[in-house]
């Protein structure tokens, strides 16, 4: 009986002792979460997994810092910080993270992306994954400013988790990465966040032209940037997303970014099952006070502005040749290019007015021209039916 409890208290304490040697290595081989509590009170922590390749040295240091100076241009500098729809001071009776703490992972991903993940109710949990072999994601991207862009990689995915306690409604959160957002509200969800981007001095994926390409049967659409929404005027509303952003520039430019949280605040209370693109557009030009049609024409002369004009590009933005389009090429959607076709006349030196009128007495079309001659130049708005004498 004594020889069987010896034998007892032998295994024991051999199965202590083993624990003993094996945590200490546990512990180093996973290392201690880096965080910061902000202002605010949210709490920025960024998960370092045991086993990864490829992690560079410093680099949760340094997401870390990417991730706290994007969250406080999101939230401190840009003033989406309302009480009741911000993330730090979230409705519980709408959507809210109950430890207000937004998990960062360094992990065997592709690309940066956000997550919401359901917690029971309306309670989640916002997390961002980002690429532990961040040399390759920057050799495969061909990104020259690796700090700019990591940091308007936070930018982008704080602003998708921020703007969700404003209107989770717009956004299909709580079911991963490839349905965070509801395609339909791209325009708003993605092209704001591509917008953020530039606030923290990114501006590469901005200015990009995109791509369409014939693979097959299948045609591949990349909406990168500004350059893409200028080569292509014409594309519907419904199908816009990073390209969008240069809306959002124009707003803030002329508008305030609180108007832009304003918006963003009138978004969570409509359906969009049932809420058109038309009737946000309608709700974003009234929170503007400024009447739809005049809306979508100072945009459509900004647009133009800023494409056609090599003298006042508009941030390195580079000049392009705005589309001009035949009648078949029209979209019927209802906000379709924003109304307008644009047009360039260069004159001789020997005329110096001109007469121009709709083609074919269309009554749906909108024209933007822009006529030169060695008298000067003017622009004007052709609108349907109507004839205009220009005095150059």
């Amino acid at each position: 009986m004594l020889g069987t409890l010896k034998y007892k208290i032998g295994i024991c304490c051999t199965i202590i002792i083993l624990i003993i040697a094996v945590y200490p290595a546990q512990s180093q081989a996973s290392p201690k979460p880096l965080q910061v509590r902000l202002e605010d009170g949210v709490i920025l922590k960024v998960h370092l997994p045991e086993g990864l390749k490829g992690i560079e040295d410093a680099y949760a240091s340094q997401a870390l810092e990417a991730a706290s100076t994007a969250y406080r241009e999101i939230v401190f500098n840009q003033g989406f910080n309302r009480v009741g729809y911000t993330f730090a001071q979230s409705d519980n009776l709408f959507a809210y993270d109950s430890d207000k703490t937004i998990d960062i992972y360094i992990a065997n991903v592709k690309s940066p992306f956000a997550v919401l993940t359901p917690q029971g109710g309306l309670e989640y949990k916002a997390k961002i994954f980002i690429p532990a072999d961040y040399r390759s994601y920057r050799k495969k991207y061909n990104i020259e400013h690796p700090e700019l862009e990591l940091k308007a990689s936070f930018a982008h995915e704080l602003l998708h988790i921020i703007t969700f306690s404003y209107n989770r409604n717009m956004q299909g959160g709580f079911h991963g990465k490839t349905s965070f957002t509801s395609h339909r509200w791209d325009w708003y969800t993605e092209g704001l966040a591509r917008y953020f981007e530039t606030l923290v001095g990114y501006k590469q994926e901005f200015f990009s032209a995109g791509f369409r390409e014939q693979r097959g049967r299948i045609i591949q659409v990349y909406k990168a940037g500004a350059n893409y929404f200028l080569n292509y005027p014409d594309e519907p509303l419904s199908q816009r997303k990073y390209d969008f952003a240069l809306f959002w520039q124009y707003l803030h430019k002329n508008f305030g970014m609180e108007k832009i949280e304003e918006i963003s605040v009138k978004f969570r209370q409509i359906d969009p099952q049932t809420y058109s693109n038309q009737e946000a557009m309608q709700l974003v030009a009234q929170t503007l006070n400024v009447p739809l049609d005049n809306l979508l024409r100072n945009f459509s002369l900004y647009l133009y502005k800023i494409s056609s004009l090599s003298t006042e590009a508009e941030n390195e933005l580079n000049p392009v040749s705005i589309s001009k389009l035949t009648e078949q090429q029209r979209k019927t959607s209802s906000i379709s290019s924003f109304g307008y076709d644009f047009y360039e006349i260069d004159l001789d030196q020997e005329v110096k007015s001109v007469w121009l009128k709709s083609l074919n007495g269309r009554k749906n079309l909108n024209c933007l021209v822009r006529v030169h001659s060695p008298f000067g130049f003017s622009s004007c708005i052709v609108r349907a039916s109507r004839v205009l004498h220009i005095k150059l």
